[in-house]
């Protein structure tokens, strides 16, 4: 008789703690205004990018874990709180993503309205 070992989820977290972007002096400032976006535009791009990377890396990760849950019962069923569990990590890092999405787009409505 064999036995099929459990697959356990780890919660996932950042591995990293969060760093605050330093803010450009008054001469980044007139660097930013005059090249179309500088220091700030950079800060804002580097920050939208680290979002959308650690969200995508944790939806990759929830998959991983339920691919690895679906093994171990050999294709059967799973544990319905671990899905639920499972599902609202998803949503976190679905949030995070929309919300990436929307800076995303705020930035590129000043960049049009700083144009006009």
């Amino acid at each position: 008789m064999s036995t099929i070992g459990t697959a356990t989820a780890t919660p996932i977290r950042p591995t990293t703690t969060p760093v605050a972007a330093s803010m450009p002096t008054p001469s980044e400032q007139s660097d930013a205004d005059t090249s179309g976006g500088g220091a700030l535009g950079d800060i804002l791009k580097t920050g939208i990018g680290k979002l959308v990377s650690f969200a995508s890396k944790g939806m990759q990760s929830i998959s991983d874990a339920l691919n690895g849950e679906i093994s171990a019962t050999g294709g059967g069923s799973v544990d319905p709180a671990k899905v639920q569990g499972y599902v609202m990590q998803m949503n976190n890092y679905d949030t995070i993503m929309r919300m990436a999405a929307k800076l995303q787009e705020h930035q590129d409505e000043a960049i049009k309205a700083w144009l006009r």
